[in-house]
C-alpha cells in the first residue's frame, strides 16, 4: 500500500492535472488530505457508511430524550419523551440513509423517505415532495448529497411542516440547512430540538446554537475513527488504481 503521509502538494497537483479529463473520478471527489481536494466538483460521499449511523443515533437519542437537560439531574424527577415508535423521515436513502433506516426499525419507528426517485425493493413509504415527508414524520434526518437542488433543502417551509415537537438531525452537509431559519425555529418553539454534526459555515458555528439547551452539537466527527480513516484512504487508492488501470471504479458517480 502507498504511504499516504508522503503525498505532498506537488503530487496532488499532478494528480489533479491528470484527472481533469476523467469526469467520473473528478466527480468522485479526487484525493483528499488534510481536508483539501486535489480535484473536487461534486461533494460525493466517499466516507464509508458504517461510521455515520452510530453518530446519528447518538445525536438522535441525546436530543429526543433530552439528555442535555437531564445531565447531572440525579436528584430531580425528569419526564422525558420516548424515541421508540416515533415516525422517522429520511432525506436521502442512499447507503447511509438505508443504514440509518435499519437501525431506526429496531426501535419500531415507521420509516418514510424523500429521494430523487423511488427506491426499488423497499417497504418504506416514499414521498416525492419533501413537505409531504416532513408533515408525516416526527423526526427528520438529513443524509443526502449536497447539490444545487439540495442546498437549503431544509428551509422555513420544511421546518414549519414539522410538528412543534419535531426533531431535526443533520449528518449530511451544513449547507443542507438554512441555519438562521433553524435557529429562529428553535428559539420560537416551532421545533423541539436539533442534532447537528455539520454546520453551514464550518468551522464557525452559529453563536446562538451554542447557547441553546435543546440542541446537541458534534464537531463534524462522523468519520473520525482510525478504522474509518484507513478505509477512506484505502478506498481512494483502490479507485485510483482502477482508474489508471482502465478498470471499473469501485464507487463511480452514477
Amino acid at each position: 500500500m502507498a504511504n499516504w503521509a508522503q503525498l505532498n502538494d506537488e503530487l496532488l497537483e499532478e494528480i489533479a492535472r491528470r484527472m481533469t479529463s476523467q469526469e467520473d473520478l473528478i466527480a468522485f471527489g479526487g484525493v483528499c488530505i488534510s481536508w483539501r481536494s486535489a480535484a473536487s466538483k461534486v461533494n460525493f460521499g466517499l466516507i464509508p457508511w458504517l461510521m455515520l449511523p452510530p453518530n446519528l443515533l447518538y445525536g438522535l437519542f441525546s436530543v429526543s430524550r433530552g439528555l442535555v437537560n437531564a445531565d447531572g439531574g440525579f436528584s430531580r424527577q425528569i419526564m422525558l419523551p420516548e424515541t421508540n415508535g416515533k415516525s422517522v423521515g429520511i432525506v436521502g436513502l442512499g447507503r447511509i440513509g438505508s443504514a440509518i433506516a435499519k437501525r431506526a426499525e429496531a426501535f419500531r419507528c415507521p420509516i418514510s423517505y424523500h429521494f430523487r426517485s423511488q427506491k426499488p425493493r423497499t417497504d418504506y413509504k416514499y414521498y416525492s415532495n419533501i413537505i409531504d415527508l416532513t408533515t408525516n414524520c416526527q423526526i427528520l434526518i438529513v443524509a443526502c448529497a449536497l447539490t444545487q437542488e439540495t442546498h437549503h433543502i431544509i428551509n422555513h417551509k420544511v421546518i414549519d411542516a414539522l410538528c412543534p415537537n419535531g426533531i431535526l438531525i443533520n449528518i449530511g452537509q451544513g449547507a443542507h440547512v438554512d441555519e438562521p431559519e433553524l435557529v429562529s425555529a428553535l428559539l420560537e418553539g416551532r421545533l423541539a430540538g436539533a442534532g447537528l454534526d455539520v454546520y453551514e459555515n464550518e468551522p464557525k458555528v452559529h453563536e446562538q446554537l451554542l447557547r441553546l439547551d435543546n440542541v446537541v452539537l458534534l464537531p463534524h466527527v462522523g468519520s473520525n475513527t482510525e478504522e474509518t480513516s484507513k478505509a477512506m484512504v484505502d478506498l481512494v487508492i483502490r479507485n485510483l488504481e482502477a482508474q489508471f488501470g482502465n478498470k471499473p471504479l469501485l464507487t463511480p458517480v452514477l
